[in-house]
């Protein structure tokens, strides 16, 4: 699943999910409009604090922590919203967000941050060129 994480949230990122406009009536554009904004929300925020060009970020264990409990809200606010009531698109959408954001926040609590150093595994095996 490490090699399917950067190119689910690569998708995610590039605005590809967000782009899928409220096809339905009522509850349902509703429901799409809060996961549109869910998602627009998790952008910035991995903009933010996430890798970025130019900058990394924190690697304390304190910074860990704090992008932990960040994820554990986005998906506290994904379990919130009523997925029968999304549009198709949406639902898939959100099926992606959630794949994304569970792996990140399994290694999170895992502390995936302390893996060690080898020729297979490192943390700059995760850094773009």
């Amino acid at each position: 699943m490490k090699i399917a994480a950067p190119l689910l949230a690569a998708i995610l990122l590039a605005g590809t999910v967000l782009s899928a406009p409220a096809q339905a009536e009522g509850s349902a554009a509703t429901a799409d409009n809060t996961a549109t904004q869910l998602f627009s929300d998790y952008q910035a925020w991995q903009q933010e604090n996430g890798w970025r060009p130019g900058a990394l970020p924190s690697v304390t264990p304190e910074a860990q922590e704090e992008r932990a409990e960040a994820l554990r809200d986005y998906l506290s606010r994904l379990d919130a919203i009523d997925q029968d009531s999304l549009s198709s698109a949406q639902r898939v959408n959100t099926a992606v967000f959630r794949s994304v954001v569970t792996e990140r926040l399994g290694d999170a609590e895992f502390r995936e941050w302390e893996m060690p150093l080898n020729s297979d595994s490192n943390f700059w095996s995760y850094l773009n060129p």
